[in-house]
């Protein structure tokens, strides 16, 4: 199909959102299999790119989608419109090598590369949140954070009550220590942070957004502010999250067990 609409508009939009469903022959509907939201920066790529879906709330890995952009002229879409153009798929890459590390993240380059490096232990730290979505009557939110590698949840801030700003510390348990090696944060395309809004209701807690790092990004051991992605079938400004990674000692690692560090 043809995306006709200009660079600014799609920027507004966030990209497209793709969600893979599961036809239902019964009466309850549709069952999603899986989503994820490609920026306007990566469909203006123009190439064929692969994407790890987003897994339905509380499911496990959710499979992979392949998609391919292609700028087109005026007289090439006036021919799509009448059918007289198509396009042959290319065939699928062949697979990885057993050791070889994949990404599907911005810079996966230079995540190759750290397969030359030696395995680090990450002490990984929530600092803080800014301009969260309001999911309450009050316009704030209950936000806590969950942090999830691969189909595996790692780790669970506490949370802190009203507010869209919310500042992380020990008392909201916001530190966790990643100790695996290169290979499986890469094979996990790095941790998926999401933040959400602690429900007193019945209905659960509501996603407040959510962001892919990276393990080149996660390696670097710095501060580092990310823009969350709104949830799924939301186009508003989710607002960002603030992380530190930091590699520690075998004797550091253990003083985080106890609580010391």
């Amino acid at each position: 199909f043809l995306l006709t609409c200009s660079k600014s508009e799609l920027a507004g939009a966030q990209g497209i959102l793709i969600r893979v469903v599961d036809w239902d022959r019964g009466l309850g509907g549709d069952d999603d299999l899986g989503w994820v939201l490609v920026q306007a920066e990566s469909l203006y790529q123009c190439k064929e790119q692969e994407y790890p879906l987003h897994a339905p709330y509380g499911s496990e890995e959710a499979g992979f989608v392949t998609i391919r952009t292609t700028e087109l002229s005026e007289e090439e879409r006036a021919k799509y419109k009448k059918g007289l153009l198509s396009f042959i798929p290319k065939p699928p890459p062949p697979p990885p090598s057993i050791n070889q590390g994949i990404s599907h993240s911005h810079d996966s380059a230079s995540e190759l590369d750290l397969t030359d490096m030696d395995d680090k232990i990450l002490l990984l730290e929530i600092m803080s949140c800014r301009d969260l979505l309001g999911a309450d009557k009050d316009g704030l939110s209950d936000p806590f954070v969950r942090v999830k590698m691969g189909s595996k949840n790692i780790h669970k801030t506490e949370r802190i009550d009203k507010t869209l700003n919310p500042v992380f510390s020990s008392k909201e348990n916001h530190s966790c220590v990643i100790d695996c090696s290169i290979s499986e944060l890469l094979e996990a395309k790095g941790i998926l942070l999401r933040v959400v809004d602690w429900d007193r209701g019945f209905g659960g807690d509501d996603d407040l957004g959510w962001v892919q790092v990276s393990a080149a990004s996660l390696y670097q051991c710095e501060v580092q502010e990310y823009h969350l992605n709104p949830p799924y079938g939301r186009n508003d400004d989710a607002g960002y999250v603030t992380i530190r990674t930091t590699a520690i000692s075998e004797a550091e690692r253990e003083q985080h067990r106890k609580g010391i560090l």
